[in-house]
């Protein structure tokens, strides 16, 4: 179970970052 938790919160930390990682490419697009 903890296992299934620590995948569970990493993939939460790369959708953020994802988005983080989006946000800064269209605002450094101009």
């Amino acid at each position: 179970m903890k296992r299934g938790r620590m995948l569970e919160d990493r993939f939460k930390i790369y959708e953020a970052l994802q988005k983080i990682g989006n946000l800064g490419a269209t605002f450094y697009a101009d």
